[in-house]
């Protein structure tokens, strides 16, 4: 039954059960609307409009090979914007956020890349622009 009330779309599985389940179903139905009778109202979670979990965290971005923006004498201020509030919400807090020259960022992350014919622990550098746009991706050092 929690089963059922944590997958709502699940409910549906139910049509394709044999007629002669016909009492079985309805008494599953009943309980099911019980149940959401007395759960309190959800709060909507937060979607990600994408979500692979194949590759490396930066291969879905787009990669920028036009130079950054000229950077003026004004301080500079770090905007999470764009692709790197993407690999953020993908990935998580980051190891460590570094203050590049020319106003750019990188957000430094622990990752399994490929290595000859393994696979090695890697420290990654994801360098955004000022707007948030990813502009490369730099492996910092890697452990086999």
């Amino acid at each position: 039954m929690s089963y059922l009330s944590n997958h709502p779309d699940e409910r549906f599985g139910l049509d394709s059960w044999a007629s002669q389940l016909s009492s079985e179903k309805s008494q599953i139905r009943a309980a099911l609307a019980d149940a959401d009778a007395n759960r309190p109202p959800a709060t909507p979670a937060v979607q990600n409009d994408q979500a692979p979990t194949i590759g490396s965290a930066g291969d879905d971005l787009e990669r920028s090979d036009a130079p950054p923006p000229p950077s003026n004498a004004a301080p500079a201020q770090l905007s999470v914007v764009g692709d790197a509030k993407k690999l953020i919400d993908k990935r998580g807090t980051p190891k460590a956020i570094l203050t590049r020259e020319g106003g750019l960022f990188a957000l430094r992350y622990d990752e399994e890349r490929p290595c000859g014919i393994d696979r090695c622990e890697s420290t990654v550098d994801y360098v955004f622009d000022s707007s948030g746009k990813l502009v490369r991706d730099e492996v910092v050092s890697q452990k086999k």
